[in-house]
């Protein structure tokens, strides 16, 4: 009976497993957000997927630490890749990027993505990142 009960559980564990990454590994490229005013960080991020730009997209709040360590870090490397790759900071406590939060489905911040000139995703991650390793998943992306 106990060894009915841990094959069940090891096969909804699998199911759980294979699903997640099926789920997650599909999203590839920069998801539409209807949200198109002038100004906003998604007319920003359409503008940059029509004209072939690459972005870095830094979701951040202004009231956590490890946010403002990235912004900072984000505005550091900003002149060196000016024309190279477009650098989008969303602020997720606005509520013009609601939208934008979901469509990406942000659920901690600072959240990174680094999008190529073609729109897919080529690097993403969640927390802080070392100035090195960030300057190596821009050149990737850059024209």
């Amino acid at each position: 009976m106990k060894s009915i009960r841990i094959a069940v559980i090891a096969c909804l564990l699998i199911i759980m497993v294979v699903f997640g990454f099926s789920y997650y590994g599909k999203q590839t490229s920069v998801p539409p957000v209807e949200n198109k005013a002038p100004g906003n960080s998604a007319a920003a991020i359409e503008q940059a997927k029509n004209n072939g730009e690459s972005m870095w997209l830094l979701f951040h709040s202004t009231t956590c630490a490890p946010c403002v360590e990235m912004h900072k870090i984000f505005n550091q490397l900003q002149p060196a890749y000016q024309g190279k790759v477009r650098f989008i900071e969303i602020d997720v406590n606005d509520q013009v990027n609601i939208e934008l939060n979901q469509a990406w489905k942000i659920q901690y911040v600072p959240t990174t993505f680094i999008i190529n000139s073609k729109g897919q995703i080529s690097y993403q991650n969640v927390g802080i990142i070392p100035v090195e390793d960030l300057k190596k998943e821009l050149n990737k992306v850059v024209k």
